[in-house]
């Protein structure tokens, strides 16, 4: 089975960089990197961000009530 890419388009973190994501508004999503910063990201292709994300084993983070 072909491995994951480390990085996504557009998006200037690698994978082992990202502890959490969650979605903020409508398609932006807010990621926890374990160094602490917790930048916000458009992906151009959401689905494809969300496969990406689950690939890697990225915790999602909802709300109480999502």
């Amino acid at each position: 089975m072909k491995q994951p890419l480390e990085t996504f388009p557009g998006l200037p973190y690698a994978a082992n960089e990202i502890s959490a994501y969650m979605l903020g508004v409508e398609t932006i999503y807010i990621l926890s990197l374990k160094n602490g910063q917790m930048p916000r990201f458009q992906p151009d292709d959401v689905e494809s961000f969300v496969i990406w994300l689950k690939a890697h084993k990225i915790r999602e983070v909802k709300l109480s009530g999502q």
